[in-house]
């Protein structure tokens, strides 16, 4: 039997942190926020932040490797 998934709660800084890197990956890499990619791309990185990262340098991190495999 596996352990359970230990995930941090989110909070309103956080929430703020991730629309402003979601809109700031959506804008700069011209993914419709109402598309498919821009859905997985906010569930990853609030997968993520859940798992500990809170670094805005770290979650751009994750958006461009994100892209860049697109």
């Amino acid at each position: 039997m596996s352990a359970p998934r230990v995930r941090d709660t989110l909070l309103s800084d956080d929430i703020a942190l991730l629309r402003e890197i979601f809109e700031e990956a959506c804008d700069g890499h011209r993914i419709p926020k109402t598309s498919e990619d821009a859905e997985a791309l906010a569930l990853i990185l609030v997968q993520q932040m859940q798992k500990g990262r809170r670094d805005k340098a770290t979650l751009r991190l994750v958006v461009d490797n994100i892209v860049e495999e697109r």
